[in-house]
């Protein structure tokens, strides 16, 4: 009798695992993935404000450089300035001056 009650609280103590397991994911709404996704996309979005950061500094770096050279892609490529990667999708480009971030849907 002992052996059947030290297998039974072990099945019940496996159930209780697996089940926080299956559950962990979920959002308080019943989404499961919701925060996996949600996590991904504020990732990229801070990495992307970060590298718009560092970019602009490239921008202003180049025009102390070089006054009155026009600041395009290429020309900081040429001088040097190694261009941070977007995430997936994305692309970066020099629009009055600055550099703005394309996402995939152009926005």
């Amino acid at each position: 009798m002992k052996g059947f009650f030290g297998l039974l609280s072990l099945v019940a103590a496996l159930a209780i695992i697996g089940w926080l397991a299956m559950n962990g994911f979920k959002d308080f709404s019943g989404d499961k993935g919701k925060n996996l996704m949600g996590a991904k996309q504020r990732t990229e979005r801070v990495a992307v404000k970060a590298n718009l950061s560092i970019l602009n500094s490239f921008v202003n770096q180049y025009r102390s450089m070089y006054p009155g050279e026009p600041v395009t892609m290429d020309a900081l490529k040429a001088a040097g300035i190694k261009l941070p990667e977007c995430p997936p999708g994305g692309r970066f480009e020099l629009e009055d001056g600055r550099i703005v971030y394309k996402g995939p849907e152009g926005q």
